[in-house]
């Protein structure tokens, strides 16, 4: 009986020394030198593990750092002092580094001020809410108001005022850009501390649609006044949202030809707001031609109920 118990214990004692030995080996084997350097920029590091540096977390942007050539300032959460503390350790310079924080550019979103096109009853998500119909908001281009961007802070930087509204706190704020990936319409963006002035809108919708969805009724129309007015040239504006002007122009000179008296005077009328869309004047164009085939569908409707009424006669 005792030789039925001591045997097993036996054998299974002399397979786990000799896998250990083995494991003990390869280990010694295969061991891969770590560069001292490494550890050391992970202990300086935040330790955030955000990815704001193009790295997978902390000890990816040491990694490569020491063995990739990347440069010492790409730690936003750590900003100058983590630089010149990982500068010291590669025996470099650092760069310099500009405080930057994140800027929401739309000033909707909130309770009080977003106009809504159906009511959303799925998850609380803003990506979500954007997969279907474009929204539930009427401005495709404006805040959804789920609050993506907060979940996604991990610093606590962004809150929610009383009217619902998201508020970026710049002295928590570290840049991460954690917000500008969650945004699914692309409305944050990691600016220059020192920059002051800010758009608070990214419709680019043309004016008279624009006041229609926005919910405070104010947004940016894209006319450039602003940008022809500024005294120092501070405020460009972008190329597409000249192209949405140019887009309506160039509709009424391609078909100012196409159409009669009537579509002339029309056009004339048109044309005399530039911001038309032209999208809207081809639908104003199509409504006759739509009222025609909806008439004849009518009366083909009362044809065959006609024909309905002579067939059950005659049987």
């Amino acid at each position: 009986m005792t030789s039925q118990i001591v045997t097993p214990v036996i054998i299974l004692g002399a397979m786990g020394l000799i896998f250990g030995l083995v494991l003990a080996f390869a280990a010694k084997v295969f061991t891969v030198t770590v560069d001292p350097r490494v550890e050391q920029i992970i202990s300086v590091l935040p330790g955030a593990n955000c990815g704001a540096c193009g790295s997978a977390g902390c000890s990816g942007y040491a990694d490569s750092v020491v063995n990739g050539g990347a440069p010492c300032n790409l730690c936003a959460p750590g900003g100058a002092a983590v630089a010149k503390a990982i500068a010291g350790i590669m025996g470099t310079e650092a760069g310099a580094v500009e405080k930057k924080v994140a800027v929401i550019h739309c000033s909707s979103g909130g309770r009080d001020n977003t106009k809504w096109k159906y009511a959303y009853k799925g998850i609380e998500s803003c990506l979500s809410a954007a997969s279907i119909a474009g929204g539930p908001n009427s401005c495709s281009w404006g805040c959804i108001g789920f609050n993506d961007c907060v979940k996604a802070c991990m610093f606590g930087a962004i809150s929610i005022d009383e009217s619902g509204m998201r508020v970026i706190d710049p002295e928590k704020c570290t840049a991460c850009g954690a917000c500008v990936k969650a945004c699914p319409r692309k409305l944050i963006e990691l600016v220059p501390l020192k920059n002051s002035v800010h758009i608070k809108c990214s419709s680019q919708d043309k004016g008279p649609l624009a006041r229609q969805s926005c919910g405070n009724e104010k947004p940016c129309l894209g006319c450039g006044i602003c940008s022809r007015k500024c005294p120092v040239q501070a405020i460009t504006i972008d190329e597409p949202l000249y192209d949405r002007y140019r887009t309506g122009a160039d509709f009424i000179q391609r078909h100012r030809r196409r159409v009669g008296k009537r579509g002339q005077r029309s056009l004339q009328r048109l044309q005399q707001d530039n911001r038309i869309d032209s999208r809207v004047l081809a639908h104003r164009l199509l409504l006759p031609l739509l009222k025609v085939i909806l008439d004849m569908a009518r009366l083909l409707q009362q044809e065959g109920r006609v024909l309905g009424r002579r067939f059950e006669e005659t049987t």
